[in-house]
């Protein structure tokens, strides 16, 4: 069932604040071929799920905008790609860009560690 594909999209303040819902068969086009770094969500639908979505498009969509693309894999996705990708538990951020993954965090992302997380990986990846 792929009831939350394109749920968590919407727009805010004319910045890209979309969250794209993925399935393993969409992950090659979404995240691998994709031009700009991509911020992966491997997350299951659990109690603190809303709030983590909240503080990711907050600091996403205000500090980065439509230069960085967020992906949320779909409920069914996770456990398969925790496999193939070696992830430890949930929830994991990982990013993504030219096709590897750059870096990775574990754990519930407060808003400030998120930002670190996020201006480290992407700095290195621009040679900063």
């Amino acid at each position: 069932m792929r009831s939350d594909k394109h749920r968590y999209r919407k727009e805010s303040s004319g910045r890209k604040a979309s969250i794209r819902s993925i399935g393993l068969e969409d992950f090659e086009k979404e995240v691998l071929k994709e031009r700009i770094p991509v911020l992966v969500l491997c997350m299951h639908r659990d109690p603190d799920f809303h709030g983590q979505i909240e503080v990711i498009e907050r600091v996403t969509a205000k500090t980065y905008g439509d230069r960085l693309k967020v992906c949320l894999l779909e409920e069914e996705s996770v456990g398969v790609f925790m496999e193939k990708y070696g992830v430890g538990g949930t929830p994991t951020f990982l990013i993504f860009t030219g096709g590897r993954e750059m870096s990775r965090l574990l754990g519930q992302a407060e808003p400030g560690i998120l930002k670190e997380f996020l201006f480290r990986t992407l700095a290195c990846d621009e040679g900063g």
